[in-house]
């Protein structure tokens, strides 16, 4: 993919900046009609009002004067709907740059995706938070900077951390900081410091299984490590090369060289331009070396 096919997925990716508060505005309205249709529909009338029959005077009295709570009612039925379907056209476009990774295992291109989006949004001032867009640019920042860790770049990550997020307030970024120093400390097999990283990001990231695969590998007890590494196994592509890089280096620890180079082998063919894949086949091409 050239720079301006990086470019135009980026931006089909943020989209318009009018395009959101559209979209708010239009899917607010069009609910809104919808959810009043069925309540009244459902229980009648919604307004108190009287009609002169002959001798009589009938009333009827309408829902939202007789049942004040039914406004309440009636805004969350035709604001959650609604909602939930905004949230999931951002998660949509977040996917469609993820899956360069998750689904192609093409780290290389995704993380030249993410940093364009990243200094796209910086060129933009989509992180102003009356962008409805800013959302987006914060998730893909964030990505961006997990991506640097996953693929073993700690130091660009770090020097990102200090020199590039603008935002410094907030659980995003002590979340993200905190990733970067487990991150760091895993790298260089400092168990105790990765340890305390996970520790200050917060109850799930303790529980993590993927965390706790990582911690009893750096403490060497490998056998626990793949284990747990099963548990949080991701079903995605790049999920599974990661798993069977990180059980691979358990076998090979733990002496079973035949079953690494199994795992090795998976890792090694499906695995892309992810690191862990290229780490797969230079071990690979030594054993054959060796052999």
């Amino acid at each position: 993919m050239d720079d301006a096919a990086v470019d135009k997925l980026v931006k089909k990716t943020y989209g318009r900046a009018w395009a959101p508060w559209l979209y708010i505005i239009t899917g607010a309205v069009v609910f809104a009609l919808l959810s009043f249709i069925v309540l009244c529909a459902l229980l009648g009338t919604p307004f108190s009002y009287e009609v002169d029959a002959l001798f009589f005077t009938i009333s009827y009295e309408g829902w939202l004067d007789t049942k004040p709570y039914m406004w309440a009612v009636w805004m969350a039925l035709g604001f959650t709907p609604y909602m939930a379907l905004y949230f999931a056209e951002r998660g949509r476009r977040v996917r469609r740059v993820m899956r360069i990774y998750t689904r192609d295992c093409d780290e290389e291109l995704c993380l030249r995706v993410l940093r364009r989006a990243v200094d796209y949004g910086k060129e933009k001032r989509i992180y102003r938070r009356f962008d409805m867009r800013c959302s987006l640019y914060f998730i893909l920042e964030n990505g961006y900077v997990h991506l640097l860790c996953t693929s073993g770049r700690v130091e660009e990550a770090r020097e990102y951390m200090e020199n590039g997020w603008l935002r410094r307030k907030g659980y995003l970024y002590r979340d993200t900081l905190c990733a970067v120093d487990y991150a760091e400390a895993a790298y260089a097999g400092d168990e105790p410091r990765a340890r305390a990283a996970a520790a200050r990001a917060g109850k799930l990231k303790r529980s993590n299984y993927g965390v706790q695969a990582t911690l009893s590998a750096l403490r060497g007890e490998y056998a626990a490590a793949i284990e747990l590494a099963g548990k949080q196994a991701d079903s995605t592509d790049a999920g599974l090369v990661s798993y069977s890089y990180f059980t691979a280096r358990c076998y090979e620890r733990m002496g079973d060289t035949d079953m690494a180079a199994v795992r090795y082998g998976y890792a090694a063919e499906n695995g892309g331009t992810m690191r862990c894949a290229q780490k797969a086949r230079e071990w690979l091409a030594a054993r054959e070396r060796e052999q």
